[in-house]
């Protein structure tokens, strides 16, 4: 594969393009519409909102004086920068969002007291920064008053989340503060991440918490038009569980992103009466961000990249590989903001590291023909068990990694799962062979069989096609399989 320069590089979208994988899919399955791409973006960025007009109002540093904040501007075809009013001096900004309207908000804080701060809000409207509120808000170490994310219905409906939990909502006129109830108790920790405004009377709040200093359990919210309620969730209860962004294209429609212990996706999605848990793509991604531009058409952002790295898209029938990054100059990619613009246009902003400098990132999502890739898949599971000394055995899975003309991979990062006498989740490198060997633990007088799953692969310049797997788990002779 040639090796382009970041500047003309593209981002290449991991898309089946098979009729027989097609065929497999359910009838709710909807086609990509476009891929994403590295676009120009003159300077560090971290708030955007973004329009379905085409362009897009965000905030970052000056392309001349990276330590400057500046109000930046797409107009659909290049870039340009302003300075932010006079009121915004001395604050720091922290949030973002925009509403059906066209208005970008993006909200900001100053420190004041030990227990209070100034916070800001911004509003663009007209190409111009039209209105700008301050006021003093409590804040303090343990509850902190600073807005962490902002989302509007309407431009009369804007809602702003703190990092307190409470909500500051704005009804086209003023600004008020929502006292909202403890989601734990005693001794709340809380740490909200982000809210989503379906309608007035359908808002949600995410993040996680928990009644001790140590605890993280992930959290919705629901405010109804007259009261905030805890809404159940499958990891209610279950610490090391990290609800990061939520989005929606309507109230039947929402989706939380996340991450079990950072190593695992928390993908839930919102069908009007229950939460209810989506199977991510099994790549130990830690999911941070999501945008939902319609049902059978929603993006999911890791939490940390390494260099080769891929974000996610779900199609209305399952989550897989949606957009991979070959950036040659990468060490790590982290993400600031998101934001849609509409079905299909979305931005991503932030920053990758070449080895010595943190350097300026952005991608987009365009119309256009969705590029194939090449894929890779399980071409075989095989499990047997080995003696270790006297009546004491683990299990071993050998997994072959192939490609689309069915020669071994090599170098494939394989993950899975060993169930029956020992239960572990491991990870191992497959060979010139294209063979990954795994060893479960050892087990004296072991009883039941071993199994082993595939969770998720890896490989470079390729995606993971799981639907053309011909085998996905095995179990040794006399237990079993899952086999295609």
């Amino acid at each position: 594969m040639q090796v382009l320069r970041i500047q003309v590089i593209r981002l290449i979208v991991a898309f089946a393009a098979t009729a027989s994988l097609l065929a497999t899919l359910p009838a709710s399955a909807v086609s990509r519409c476009g891929t994403f791409e590295i676009v120009p973006i003159p300077g560090m960025t971290s708030h955007l909102a973004a329009f379905d007009d085409g362009t897009v109002w965000a905030i970052g540093g000056s392309a001349s004086a990276p330590t400057v904040p500046v109000l930046r501007h797409f107009d659909g075809s290049a870039w340009s920068e302003q300075p932010l009013p006079a009121e915004a001096d001395g604050f720091a900004f922290s949030a973002s969002g925009s509403t059906p309207d066209g208005d970008a908000w993006f909200a900001a804080t100053r420190a004041y007291s030990v227990y209070e701060i100034r916070v800001l809000f911004m509003r663009v409207r007209g190409g111009n920064v039209d209105r700008v509120d301050t006021f003093l808000y409590p804040s303090s170490i343990n509850t902190p008053g600073a807005p962490v994310d902002i989302s509007a219905s309407s431009a009369d409906d804007v809602w702003a989340l703190t990092a307190s939990g409470d909500v500051i909502h704005f009804d086209g006129a003023s600004w008020q503060a929502m006292d909202v109830p403890p989601i734990y108790t005693p001794d709340q920790r809380l740490y909200p991440k982000a809210i989503y405004a379906a309608a007035p009377d359908d808002v949600w709040t995410v993040g996680y918490g928990g009644s001790g200093r140590a605890t993280y359990i992930g959290y919705t919210q629901h405010w109804n038009g007259s009261s905030w309620t805890k809404v159940s969730t499958p990891f209610d209860g279950q610490d090391q569980t990290f609800f990061l962004d939520i989005d929606g294209s309507g109230s039947n429609d929402i989706w939380v992103a996340g991450h079990s212990n950072y190593s695992q996706d928390i993908l839930l999605h919102w069908d009007s009466s229950e939460w209810i848990q989506a199977q991510g793509p099994a790549s130990g991604a830690a999911m941070a961000k999501v945008m939902t531009m319609g049902p059978g058409n929603a993006w999911a952002v890791p939490y940390s990249l390494s260099a080769g790295d891929a974000f996610y898209y779900w199609n209305g029938a399952a989550w897989s590989e949606g957009a991979r990054f070959n950036l040659p100059d990468a060490v790590t990619i982290s993400w600031h903001d998101v934001a849609k613009a509409g079905t299909c246009d979305a931005w991503a902003v932030g920053a990758y590291y070449d080895g010595t400098a943190y350097q300026p990132l952005a991608a987009r999502l365009m119309p256009g023909d969705v590029q194939a890739q090449a894929e890779v898949l399980v071409g075989a599971i095989d499990v047997t068990r080995a003696r270790a000394s006297g009546k004491s055995y683990y299990g071993e899975a050998v997994v072959t990694i192939l490609d689309g003309d069915l020669t071994p991979v090599s170098g494939a990062i394989v993950s899975g799962d060993f169930s029956g006498p020992s239960s572990e989740s491991l990870v191992a490198t497959t060979g010139a062979d294209g063979r990954a060997v795994f060893s479960s633990a050892v087990v004296r007088r072991p009883s039941g069989n071993w199994c082993f799953t595939v969770a998720g692969v890896s490989a470079s310049g390729a995606i993971y096609n799981e639907a053309l797997n011909m085998e996905s788990s095995d179990c040794e002779a006399g237990g079993g399989g899952n086999r295609r």
